[in-house]
């Protein structure tokens, strides 16, 4: 198959996650968040017209439901790096690759495949997110190598998606935007999801 769907998700045996929740209300709660947010990938992401492959920063990964997945590890100093290098290992085998993390529940295979669909004709896709990064990034195989895209970038910050833009624009490459979906950063964010999704099965 053409489409890989590249998951990143951190290892919560091994490293600190939902930071900012874990602030306010103790690590078991934002461990609690995260788990819930690996259940929501997990159980949309074989729905996918991809294959799938796990990328975590530590092994083996704990989560029940990974287990039917291939699973590597992230190589690199910094989140671009790590994104750059499972771009660049995975477009040797697919002429099309979407990289995701688990911070958006609002996510779908839906929204993924139409990701897909779009780098038939666009070079890169990218999904923006509320707080001014974004959800997904796909590339088409030759664009894998574009170091512009993630070599310092201020990553966690309300920059991300405009530094991309205006580099994407320096290289006369024009992304196609998907639509704007919200990650889980906050308590509040967190609070607004479960309402929502309470909302859509009334």
């Amino acid at each position: 198959m053409s489409n890989l769907l590249i998951v990143f998700a951190k290892n919560p045996h091994h490293s600190p996650v939902k930071t900012r929740i874990a602030r306010q209300y103790g690590t078991q709660r934002a461990r609690q968040i995260y788990d819930r947010l690996l259940d929501i990938t997990f159980d949309w992401i074989h729905h996918c017209r991809a294959d799938v492959v796990l990328y975590t920063d530590a092994l083996p990964f704990p989560h029940p439901r990974a287990h039917d997945l291939s699973i590597k590890l992230q190589r690199g100093d910094d989140l671009g790096q790590r994104m750059r290098n499972a771009l660049l290992e995975c477009c040797q085998s697919h002429s099309r690759c979407v990289l995701i993390g688990v911070d958006c529940p609002y996510l779908n295979a839906s929204i993924v495949d139409e990701a897909f669909q779009h780098l038939r004709e666009s070079p890169v896709v990218i999904g923006p997110s509320t707080d001014g990064g974004y959800y997904l990034i796909g590339v088409q195989s030759h664009c894998a190598p574009l170091t512009e895209l993630f070599e310092d970038v201020p990553w966690s910050t309300s920059q991300v998606l405009d530094v991309t833009k205006r580099r994407l624009k320096d290289l006369s490459i024009k992304p196609h935007l998907l639509r704007t979906l919200s990650d889980i950063d906050t308590w509040e964010d967190w609070q607004q999801y479960l309402h929502n999704h309470a909302f859509q099965k009334s």
